[in-house]
């Protein structure tokens, strides 16, 4: 899956090490404002706003609810635009997502070994079991874009079939973007313009 100006939303994604990452807060329900714009030039990645994330409750058992997620990221890099709609971008990338496990999630009899990972970091608290999945990432990729109005779609340069779609905003020198994967993770950021040499 590409990323989308330095957006990870790879959350089941088990490889990867600790890092200090910054806490990224939930987004609002109100609806995003895109307004277009062109996006010819390079940008850098300056963070990401928000991200609303779908009940994850299923992935820990058909009759478990009431799972708590959290996510904490820090992302670096640029995104380049060129006039023949081509794109390519560098990113490095470092996560890590929490999840809250309710006791009654578990097997009769079991304890929150039962969610053992390699790469999880699972500890027993207050009314359940803690799982903090830490991913990082450091990525070159390239490929084509076109834009409709305040729709942006690109395609990678190697698998023609990995495509993205956002919205996005131009004001001045910043640009907001909402991207919505399919697996219904919503997320807004905000990328600055590289100044023209």
């Amino acid at each position: 899956m590409k990323r989308w100006f330095g957006v990870v939303l790879l959350l089941l994604a088990w490889p990867g090490a600790a890092f200090g990452q910054t806490a990224v807060p939930t987004c609002p329900e109100t609806p995003f404002e895109a307004c277009g714009g062109d996006l010819t030039g390079s940008w850098t990645y300056a963070g990401i706003d928000c991200i609303a994330l779908p009940d994850m409750s299923a992935q820990f058992g058909p009759s478990c609810t009431n799972v708590t997620t959290a996510v904490a990221a820090d992302v670096s890099g640029t995104m380049t635009f060129n006039a023949d709609n081509t794109w390519a971008s560098h990113e490095v990338s470092n996560m890590a997502v929490t999840f809250v496990v309710p006791s009654a999630c578990l097997p009769e009899g079991a304890t929150c070994d039962a969610f053992a990972n390699p790469a999880a970091i699972v500890t027993a608290v207050e009314g359940g079991c803690q799982l903090v999945i830490n991913q990082s990432k450091t990525e070159d990729e390239s490929g084509t874009y076109t834009t409709a109005g305040s729709t942006a779609t690109m395609t990678d340069g190697e698998d023609p079939t990995d495509v993205d779609t956002a919205n996005f905003c131009v004001q001045g020198d910043t640009t907001t973007v909402q991207l919505i994967d399919e697996s219904g993770v919503r997320a807004i950021f905000t990328n600055t313009r590289v100044p023209a040499p």
